[in-house]
């Protein structure tokens, strides 16, 4: 596996509307296949002198990071937005996981209606859409990412028999920031209507689960 972070200053020109941009274009560059992963964000500016946004790209080695460099769309992102708001970066490479598992790309969650759980993740946790696969005119999976450069990857899968088998069990298990995001987010499904289970405090954190419309639990967790 190779890595590239990139630590990014914004021009003392470039406007919230440039920046904006910048980012909606770092994220379209998932398309590009040779990009296995993307986290990316800006500086969380406790320290003075810190750079102001950073990007971690994972390829499979360095000859996909070198595809990924020459694509068309990665190009574009250069041309029409990097150049208008960068004024310095700094990049570090290196080779990890060369001889173990690399993490976790994604998890499949079987549901016993797609569109139905779609909906419900997307309200609940603020994920985004971003494939979808239909068969015989019917969907049969859907692709969910966080919107903020997380390299959570959810993907709902039809499957009814799967899905009602897990009922009642925790197979996701989502981070939380901290606890004034936990009550940020339960005032969220409350306003929506979703139910949830009581605080439990543990050796891992304070954890709440959440049952989705399978009654499968996704578990909040404050580390």
């Amino acid at each position: 596996m190779f890595r590239q972070v990139v630590a990014y200053r914004w021009s003392t020109d470039a406007s919230d509307a440039d920046r904006a941009a910048f980012i909606v274009a770092i994220e379209g560059l998932r398309a590009i296949p040779e990009l296995t992963q993307l986290t990316f964000g800006e500086d969380a500016r406790h320290f003075d002198g810190n750079h102001d946004f950073v990007a971690v790209m994972d390829f499979p080695d360095f000859a996909a990071a070198r595809r990924y460099v020459a694509d068309e769309r990665h190009q574009a992102c250069i041309r029409d937005h990097a150049s208008r708001v960068i004024s310095e970066r700094v990049v570090v490479q290196h080779d990890w996981a060369t001889h173990e598992v690399a993490g976790v790309q994604q998890v499949r969650l079987p549901v016993s209606h797609v569109a139905r759980s779609r909906d419900w993740y997307v309200g609940a946790f603020g994920l985004v859409a971003v494939d979808e696969r239909h068969e015989g005119g019917a969907l049969t999976e859907a692709t969910l990412r966080h919107v903020n450069g997380s390299p959570l990857t959810l993907v709902l899968v039809a499957d009814g028999a799967r899905a009602a088998a897990l009922s009642g069990f925790s197979l996701l298990a989502l981070t939380v920031a901290n606890e004034s995001v936990l009550q940020d987010i339960l005032a969220r499904l409350d306003a929506s209507g979703i139910a949830y289970g009581e605080r439990v405090a543990g050796p891992a954190g304070v954890s709440v689960d959440v049952p989705d419309p399978d009654r499968q639990l996704v578990r909040l967790l404050v580390l």
